[in-house]
Order: structure tokens, then C-alpha cells, then sequence
């Protein structure tokens, strides 16, 4: 039986981002690799099957780029689907490997309600289980035309959420047979393997808490599980990350999952609950509705239908070529960003002109998440038309 403590030994584990492992560093904005490549389950080869999965990968896609889970739904939506295929740069078949046994928490589980429904205790070990044979599953790999896409967002004024995306630290609290206890990442469990296949579906990069000496100083489950915001944002400091996600999550005596998440970003706070007949559909639930939530913040939608903003911005501390290629590569790369021409170089500053799709609110915030540029305090500007000044970080 497990014992119930604020304290456990200290671990040193490493940040999680999706799937990838990074030594312990403050999170900033992350470059989400892979965008608009789409991996969906496949029974066969056959064209009829591909043909299927290719729509439900752009149905995918489209809730990854806007946000929008129901866009789907929309007539706008129902337009590019129909179109699905116009938008396959490529694909491929992978084999994956399946997983050949349930996690531990899920064996937990199985346990806490077969004991339920037994009067008396079992006076027999149970049996352990016997390897399992490694199976595989065929995966279709299908790679969109990123520019294409956007395009096609653009012309009908539906949100476009870049690539640099706000990393999002995660709280989690679940409740099994022994009791109360927080999410950690160096376990496998069914619960993190959720996340990190909906956070990647989702385009969400995740973050999960190092629970090593320092946070168990700082917060403990009946924190999360209360929802107690004083102690979740002062421990999630220490990660430098956009948004924090607490969440709580347990099985309730009719065999439904139930979750209630909060999303912290500054002084804004957003709350509410999913329920699902198993842990992936409520997990799925939870992110999307913060992937929905993010969106709303950072995607941008074109402001007319073939209107395009142009603002001038200037830009110090650019002294190498070096500098301006990664700058101007940078600046291609947000998705607000139509084209940039080059209007003054002096010694160590550039001032491009800028096409923009949005509203210059919507550059800020893209170029705010980059970590590459910070606003210059004083404008080098006249204070006529729209101008922005940054200086370029080392």
C-alpha cells in the first residue's frame, strides 16, 4: 500500500516536451515540428481506405491550425474537406509498434473495481503476467502543403495558429485505490501517454513538472486537487512557461471518467469540466478545449478578404549576415507574415517593410512567444503610420 505524503525521494527527471526529453532549462516558446504532418491508424493499403483516412488527417489538421474543434461543422470547413486531397503534398506507410500490456494505473484500476464488487479478501497471489508477442500496426503518414493551407485559411477568413506555439505546464492529480497523487512524468502511465498523443494531435507542446525537492516545497496534491491558484502559479515560476494547466482526474462509481481543468496565463484564468468513458476520450477533451482556449489568443485571421496590411519595423543589434538571415527566416516563418522587403540597413540595425495577413497586434503577439525579439522601450520612429521597433536577442 502506498503511504500518502507531501514528500517523496527525490528524483532528477527531465522536462517532457511531447515525446522528447530536455535537461532541466526555463521553458520558452516552442518551434512545433512537423505541423502539418497527419498520422492516422490504417486497416489496409487498399485507395478506397487511404482515400478515408486522408479526410479524417485534414479534419485533423484544420483543428491543429485554427483551433477550432468544430470547424468540421462549419460551412467553410466542409468546403476544404471536400477538397482534402488537393492538399497531400505526400505520404507513406509506417509500421508502429503496439503497446503489449495495460500501465500499471490501468491494472490499478482493474483491481480497486474488481475488489469492489467482491465481498471478502483474496487469499491467492495473483498470477503474473506472461510476455506478450510485440504487435505491429500499419500507419498512414500524410504530409499537407503547408502553404497551401494557410492560403486556403486565409481566403476564407478562418484562424491561423503558427508553429511557435505557447508551452504549457501541467498540473495533473488523479485518484487511484490507494489514494490521492500528482502526475509524474518519469512513470508510464496510460494518463501521460494520453497527454502526449492528444497534446501532439493538438499541436500543444507540454510540459511536466520535475515533482523533485523544490516542488514538493511548493505545492502538493491538495493544491491541484482544490484548485488552489496562489500555490499552482507560484510553483510553476520556476518553468517560465506561457500557460499553466491544472487538471484533476478520477473514475467515479458508474465507471465514468471526470475532469475538471483551469487554465492560468497571467492574471487570465479559464475553467471547466469533461467526462469521458475512458481516459483517452477525456483527456482529448481537456486539451482541446485548451488548445481552443490558446488559439483565441494567438492564431489571426486575415482582416479582409484580400487585404493586406503593411507596417513598417525596425530592428537593432542586427551586426552579422548571420544575423539578418536568421532574422529574416524568422520573421517569414510566423504566419501573420505575408512578405518582408528591406527598406534601410545602417551599422547595426535593419528596418523592413512588412506585408501582414492580421492586424499588427496579432505580429506582436506571434514575435512576444518567439524569444527572438523584444520590443525596443523607445521608438526610433517618427510617430507616423504604423511602426514597431525591436532589438534582436543574442
Amino acid at each position: 500500500m502506498r503511504i500518502m505524503s507531501r514528500f517523496k525521494p527525490l528524483k532528477i527527471i527531465s522536462i517532457s516536451f511531447f515525446s522528447f526529453s530536455l535537461a532541466w532549462l526555463p521553458a520558452e516558446a516552442f518551434q512545433v515540428k512537423n505541423l502539418y504532418e497527419v498520422r492516422m491508424i490504417s486497416d489496409n493499403q487498399l485507395r478506397a481506405e487511404r482515400q478515408r483516412l486522408t479526410e479524417e488527417a485534414f479534419r485533423e489538421l484544420l483543428i491543429r491550425i485554427t483551433g477550432k474543434t468544430d470547424i468540421a461543422k462549419t460551412l467553410e470547413g466542409k468546403a476544404l474537406l471536400e477538397k482534402a486531397a488537393q492538399y497531400v503534398n505526400q505520404f507513406r506507410y509506417e509500421k508502429e509498434q503496439l503497446d503489449p500490456s495495460p500501465s500499471a494505473f490501468q491494472t490499478s484500476l482493474l483491481a480497486s473495481s474488481a475488489s469492489s464488487q467482491t465481498e471478502g479478501i483474496l487469499d491467492e497471489e495473483p498470477a503474473l503476467p506472461t510476455a506478450l508477442p510485440v504487435r505491429y500496426q500499419d500507419v498512414l503518414v500524410v504530409l499537407f502543403d503547408e502553404k497551401a493551407v494557410k492560403e486556403a485559411l486565409w481566403e476564407k477568413r478562418l484562424p491561423v495558429w503558427g508553429n511557435t506555439r505557447p508551452t504549457t505546464l501541467v498540473w495533473l492529480g488523479f485518484q487511484d485505490a490507494q489514494g490521492r497523487y500528482l502526475l509524474d512524468a518519469s512513470e508510464d502511465t496510460e494518463i501521460l501517454r494520453s497527454l502526449r498523443k492528444y497534446g501532439k494531435k493538438r499541436g500543444l507542446p507540454l510540459v511536466f513538472p520535475l515533482l523533485d525537492l523544490e516542488d514538493q516545497i511548493n505545492i502538493n496534491i491538495n493544491d491541484v486537487w482544490g484548485d488552489f491558484r496562489e500555490p499552482i502559479v507560484n510553483a510553476s515560476m520556476r518553468y517560465q512557461t506561457e500557460a499553466v494547466l491544472a487538471a484533476r482526474v478520477f473514475l467515479d462509481s458508474f465507471g465514468v471518467w471526470q475532469g475538471r481543468w483551469s487554465l492560468y496565463q497571467g492574471d487570465e484564468a479559464m475553467s471547466w469540466r469533461t467526462r469521458g468513458h475512458s481516459i483517452e476520450s477525456l483527456i482529448s477533451a481537456g486539451l482541446s478545449q485548451s488548445a481552443e482556449t490558446l488559439a483565441l489568443k494567438y492564431a489571426n485571421i486575415s482582416a479582409d478578404d484580400d487585404a493586406v496590411t503593411g507596417i513598417k519595423v525596425q530592428i537593432t543589434d542586427v551586426s552579422t549576415l548571420q544575423d539578418f538571415v536568421k532574422l529574416d527566416k524568422y520573421l517569414l516563418s510566423l504566419s501573420t507574415v505575408s512578405a518582408t522587403h528591406i527598406s534601410e540597413v545602417h551599422a547595426n540595425s535593419v528596418i523592413f517593410d512588412i506585408e501582414l495577413r492580421s492586424d499588427s497586434s496579432g505580429f506582436e503577439k506571434a514575435v512576444s512567444l518567439g524569444k527572438m525579439l523584444i520590443k525596443n522601450n523607445e521608438a526610433f520612429f517618427s510617430p507616423v503610420d504604423e511602426q514597431l521597433s525591436f532589438r534582436l536577442i543574442p
